[in-house]
């Protein structure tokens, strides 16, 4: 954990900020991909969602599995939404 600090660590020894920019190694077990790789050879399967609060990897995972995955992929990102434009109440 600590070389992972350290490799996101700001070059400035007096902060420790973490960089939150996605990255394209954040799946070294293979766990990701090998549940990324069963849907997209599955002919049922039209959509996949990944879900997690900010900061979680989201973006992290799609880049690792993209960088081995042999076929052409399309990337769609949605724009962020805030809850604050819905309405609960009929």
């Amino acid at each position: 954990m600590e070389a992972l600090r350290l490799r996101f660590a700001s070059p400035d020894s007096s902060t420790n900020f973490v960089d939150l920019a996605p990255t394209d190694e954040a799946d070294r077990d293979g766990v990701y991909s090998t549940a990324l790789k069963f849907a997209t050879r599955s002919p049922e399967v039209y959509n996949i969602a990944l879900t997690g609060p900010y900061g979680s990897g989201k973006s992290s995972i799609i880049r690792s599995f993209l960088k081995s995955y042999p076929r052409q992929a399309l990337h769609i990102w949605p724009a962020p939404i805030g809850w604050s434009g819905f309405s609960l109440s009929a």
